[in-house]
């Protein structure tokens, strides 16, 4: 029998598809196990053969388990193997495309995460749905007010004042209609103190983790950037530079090229969606910053409070007419470069507005 050199693995809640394939591509056994028998699985496996599989659910647990056994293994992307698929789609033949993609030598792969990294990413998911839901009951709520005249202003301070303050004396509100606004308000003070629970949790991380207060130095990076960014890759490494680092969250020209036309369309809007967000909203707390003007107590005249060369930066853009939206991709892009520099970095690397531009 042919040795056994590539295993692809296609991963799903309660089985996993097997294929066992030689060097030139030969399938030589597919085997279904079960989600819960990776030591069987395991014990099938010739020594220190290379396992890959796709980056999807209990992708990274199933890596780190046959990593702590020897075995190399490699994760890709599921639009990178679908590819590879023959004819019709199957647990086995998605398991082939799996294997046969990884055998490409210009193929990319995704960096197996730490328990740690999976947890802090676990907090930012969970915060991030429970915000959902707050903001879902915060409608509801208001949807059922208004329904009896009661118009709430936009905003979270808001409906939050008026229900502490004016909703038990308010004598619009019908009777059955307040015992439904009650089970949501009773809903809503749980949902606030998980929300506080996580937030502080994160807190204690940007404190606590030595990346995260050195990501901290960067401007318009606070606690939950910071936290965030820890989560982009396993391994900061394994992106070339800084650009790259940048693509993998989509924040690089979307390109469409023919022949010797091309022409560059807006971000790709790819990897990360969640840190590509919050480094937006960096980018716009730093352009609010940037053009915040203060009067001089001795002379009267009006001038910018920030001077340090990252406003320098940003007021030089918009001077040259170039729209709000493109300079805060522009300046979100810079901070990914910025992060990714300290993430790979000296741990006594810092960022010093004053000092760098980035």
């Amino acid at each position: 029998m042919e040795k056994v050199s590539i295993v692809g693995v296609d991963l799903s809640k309660h089985f996993m598809h097997v294929v066992f394939m030689t060097g030139n591509g030969s399938v030589i056994k597919r085997k279904r196990y079960s989600a819960d028998s990776l030591a069987t699985l395991a014990k099938d496996l010739p020594p220190k053969v290379t396992v890959c599989a796709e980056a999807c659910a209990r992708a990274h647990f199933f890596a780190r388990f046959l990593m702590k056994l020897g075995f190399n293994v490699k994760l890709i992307p599921p639009q990178y193997a679908k590819a590879y698929v023959q004819r019709n789609k199957n647990d086995f033949n998605d398991a082939t495309a799996i294997a046969e993609a990884s055998t490409r030598a210009n193929m990319k792969f995704v960096p197996v995460k730490s328990e740690c990294i999976q947890g802090i990413q676990a907090l930012h998911t969970i915060r991030n749905q429970i915000m959902s839901v707050r903001v879902q009951f915060t409608n509801c709520i208001r949807g059922v007010l208004a329904e009896f005249g009661v118009s709430i202003l936009k905003g979270d301070a808001n409906i939050r004042r008026y229900l502490s303050m004016d909703y038990s004396n308010d004598e619009r509100v019908n009777c059955f209609a307040r015992l439904a606004v009650d089970a949501l308000i009773k809903v809503l003070k749980e949902i606030y103190e998980m929300e506080k629970q996580l937030q502080n949790e994160i807190h204690k991380i940007s404190k606590t983790n030595d990346k995260a207060c050195q990501l901290r130095t960067i401007p318009g990076i606070g606690e939950i950037g910071s936290t965030a960014l820890l989560t982009v890759s396993g391994d900061p490494h394994v992106f070339k530079n800084g650009r790259a680092f940048s693509a993998s969250i989509g924040l690089v020209p979307k390109q469409n090229e023919t022949a010797e036309n091309g022409k560059q369309l807006g971000i790709s809007k790819q990897g990360n969606k969640y840190v590509r967000h919050i480094l937006v909203l960096c980018a716009r707390s730093l352009i609010t910053k940037a053009n915040r003007v203060v009067v001089s107590k001795t002379t009267g005249k009006i001038g910018y409070k920030s001077t340090d060369k990252m406003s320098l930066w940003i007021r030089k853009l918009l001077a040259r007419n170039v729209h709000t939206n493109k300079v805060c991709i522009a300046i979100a892009n810079k901070l990914a470069r910025i992060s990714y520099r300290i993430l790979v970095g000296d741990d006594k690397v810092k960022y010093d507005a004053n000092l760098s531009n980035g």
